[in-house]
This record gives structure tokens, sequence and C-alpha cells, in this order.
């Protein structure tokens, strides 16, 4: 059994003018309104065409579509942001 440490962080999302935060692994499952959190901030469709376009994997767990944390972080690192975006708050590993 490997011993690589389990790196956690924490997730802020803002609903309903509300803050909350989570901490998160790197295999925890995100719904989609984390996702788009985790993602900088995106609109909840950008995420759902994300993932209709086969660019961001997902797990279904009944109704529920999941992704996980892993995949935001390759998905993020493998894709440019715009420069639109850059200077956007993200609520990426918020430490």
């Amino acid at each position: 059994m490997s011993s690589t440490p389990l790196t956690c962080c924490s997730l802020i999302r803002t609903l309903g003018g509300r803050e909350y935060e989570r901490t998160v692994r790197p295999r925890d499952l995100l719904d989609v309104h984390e996702a788009a959190a985790a993602l900088g901030n995106l609109n909840v469709y950008s995420v759902y065409r994300l993932i209709w376009e086969g660019r961001l994997p997902v797990v279904r767990k009944g109704r529920s579509v999941l992704v996980r944390l892993s995949a935001i972080k390759r998905y993020r690192d493998t894709t440019p942001r715009s420069p639109a975006v850059k200077g956007r708050r993200s609520a990426w590993y918020a430490r």
C-alpha cells in the first residue's frame, strides 16, 4: 500500500447570498454547483456543457450528477483560462 499523503482543501460556495465552506479531498465528489465554484465561479450550465461535451467526466449516483475533485483539477491543469476570466476570484483551493 502506498503512503501518499491525502491533501485537503476547502471549497467555498456562495448560495443565496451565504457562503458555505467544506473540506474536500482529491477523490471526493462535488455536485454541479460546487464544481462550478471550483472551476472559477462558472455558471452551472457551463459545467453541464463541459459534461455533455465529454470534457469533464462524471459519476452518477441515482439522478445526481457528481464530479470528482481530481477530475476538476485535471481539467484546470490541461485547459488554458480565457483572458476574460483570469481576474475572477476562484473558489479553488481556498486554504
